[in-house]
């Protein structure tokens, strides 16, 4: 049986949060990428998708962090947690800030050279928009990870 009682309340929350965006970013780019080629953000289909992937997160964050206040001690925030909170939102930031502008940038340079870039785009607002979820995605999960390691320095 799985012991929680090495870990602290903040790191078993750090890693329910690390397993659960991976677990709901893996399932809606399983159900995405099975929807036909000409499925826009306004068809019934990805509405659908939508909808399935909130119930399912809704109920697996009620479960996994219920699981994880039920089974773990709590700990007072001290200081080091204020500091490390700080340190991996400035990690967060900085990734999602980058990502943006190098979306932005892409944007930018598909507009000018949109001739030639027109194969690659066959729904420019899908494309668009799941690179802005990844974006999201990936800032999360590196605060997580950063948070992680964090915690295992200091």
């Amino acid at each position: 049986m799985l012991s929680l009682t090495h870990y602290s309340h903040k790191q078993v929350s750090i890693w329910t949060t690390l397993i659960f965006d991976a677990l709901i970013t893996a399932f809606y780019f399983t159900k995405v990428l099975s929807l036909p080629a000409d499925v826009t953000l306004t068809s019934v289909e990805m509405a659908r998708v939508l909808m399935q992937v909130m119930i399912i997160a809704i109920v697996l964050a009620i479960i996994l962090f219920s699981g994880v206040h039920f089974f773990t001690q709590h700990d007072p925030k001290d200081e080091r947690d204020y500091w490390v909170d700080a340190q991996a939102t400035k990690v967060a930031y900085g990734v999602l800030s980058l990502s943006l502008v190098i979306i932005i940038g892409h944007t930018a340079v598909a507009e000018i050279f949109a001739a030639d870039l027109q194969p690659l785009f066959d729904n420019p607002s899908m494309q668009y928009a799941h690179l802005l979820l990844l974006a999201l995605i990936a800032s999360s999960m590196l605060r997580s990870v950063t948070q992680l390691i964090l915690y295992r320095r200091h």
